[in-house]
């Protein structure tokens, strides 16, 4: 968890974007990064969501999906 903490605040001074992480008893643990707005129709782009019952897997896995999706939006993270 902590890789991917540091990775969003080294991202912080780079990019806008937001992160939420919630945990229920229904959803479990729920990782969301969007973009506010940056889709060409004006909605929040959504760079990553993750949910699992782990939340180690769900940092590691929303790490992997957060630099898969800015490499294939920006070409880079």
């Amino acid at each position: 968890m902590s890789d991917f903490l540091r990775f969003l605040a080294d991202l912080q001074h780079r990019w806008k974007f937001h992160v939420e992480i919630t945990y229920s008893h229904v959803t479990d643990w729920v990782i969301h990064v969007y973009r506010k707005g940056y889709n060409p129709d004006g909605t929040d782009q959504t760079l990553c969501y993750v949910y699992s019952s782990d939340l180690e897997y769900a940092c590691a896995k929303a790490h992997a999906e957060l630099k898969e999706k800015l490499l294939e939006y920006y070409g880079m993270y």
